[in-house]
């Protein structure tokens, strides 16, 4: 499955594979970035600029996205199963913990 239903096999949602994808060619945008901007020679869209746009400028805006997709989702998924007083206060707890 690739929605968020419930699998037959349990209360499990199922997960979003094109949120799994997209996490994962932003890592691997991540790591190709990162490792290749210490090397002379490099493609112009591989390195960050402080004039234009290149592929590296695309991957932090790519995380953050997806971080907010996923919380959205597990907030939502919180507010139906516990409502909205229990998830916000989970929400909150897991903020102020971080700290």
């Amino acid at each position: 499955m690739s929605t968020g239903e419930s699998s037959p096999a349990g209360n499990k949602p199922s997960r979003i594979s094109s949120i799994d994808q997209l996490r994962g060619y932003t890592i691997l945008g991540m790591i190709l970035v990162n490792y290749l901007s210490h090397f002379k020679g490099l493609p112009w869209a591989l390195s960050h600029h402080r004039e234009g746009f290149s592929y590296a400028d695309t991957i932090a805006p790519s995380f953050l996205f997806i971080v907010g997709i996923g919380f959205n989702l597990s907030f939502n998924r919180k507010v139906l199963n516990r409502g909205l007083g229990a998830a916000r206060r989970e929400a909150s707890n897991g903020i102020s913990s971080s700290h």
